[in-house]
């Protein structure tokens, strides 16, 4: 399963998917694998996204530990076949990942926060800010880390949550996230709770970096988003798809009203 694919300003083409980040130089010809800290092949993970840092030209992506995923519960569903040796925390290898060699390894940056148990998603704005989106999480029986988005100003070192997905079922899940290049205080999150009611998924939209939200789903309200993007030359034109009702691209008049 291929996560994302992404172009560096140098014209390296990165691809993320569930057995790690490949990059290529010649246009796709030929590949390799990008060694991360820590991380070895046999085990089970996932790079979910790979995106460049238009301020500091580093490269960085997000990873999961794929059995978290499995079944109901955080830690359920070990697969022999992935998985050679277990890590006694499995979630101490999810987190933010950054490159000092423009792709080619990658290195742990900072320390996620306690409630960032599976990174999904990642953005990072023209003003370096970098913000990533997490699914909920059960831990043992009955306790669940709800899903949300988590912004760093500092490249990993603190993080704050700045939207939080509002089930508390494990299927609350950040599946997008998008920030317009000309307006970084411009932000948008597709909550992704198939679930859930109507209400509880949304597109949502802040205009001051993640301290405010409202829900600007209109007529593309759906309970299973799945992906998000901005167009356009003002990036004021929002794209949706969805699980079932198809996609969707609509005109943010707000925000395009206060571009110059």
């Amino acid at each position: 399963c291929i996560r994302d694919i992404a172009i560096a300003k140098s014209g390296r083409i990165f691809v993320s998917k569930r057995t790690g980040v490949y990059y290529s130089d010649d246009k796709g010809g030929n590949w390799k694998r990008a060694s991360f800290e820590k991380i070895g092949l046999e085990c089970d993970w996932c790079a979910n996204y790979v995106r460049q840092c238009p301020v500091s030209g580093k490269m960085y992506a997000v990873v999961s530990f794929m059995p978290l995923y499995s079944g109901d519960s955080a830690y359920s569903g070990l697969s022999p076949h992935y998985i050679k040796e277990i890590p006694e925390t499995p979630h101490a290898l999810a987190g933010l990942y950054v490159s000092d060699d423009g792709g080619a390894s990658f290195r742990k940056a900072g320390r996620p926060g306690k409630e960032m148990l599976l990174p999904v998603q990642l953005e990072i704005s023209t003003d370096g800010s970098i913000y990533m989106g997490t699914a909920t999480a059960k831990i043992g029986e009955s306790k669940y880390v709800p899903g949300g988005i988590f912004r760093t100003k500092d490249a990993g070192n603190t993080w704050e949550r700045i939207l939080s997905c509002r089930s508390t079922r494990v299927e609350g899940n950040i599946n997008g996230i998008a920030v317009n290049p000309k307006k970084p205080e411009v932000v948008y999150a597709a909550v992704h709770e198939p679930a859930g009611i109507a209400p509880i998924a949304a597109i949502m939209r802040s205009r001051d970096g993640g301290t405010t939200w409202e829900d600007v789903s209109g007529d593309a309200a759906h309970r299973a988003y799945c992906s998000l993007g901005l167009s356009g030359p003002d990036f004021c034109t929002v794209l949706v798809g969805t699980a079932g009702a198809g996609a969707f691209i609509g005109r943010d008049l707000d925000v395009a009203a206060s571009c110059p």
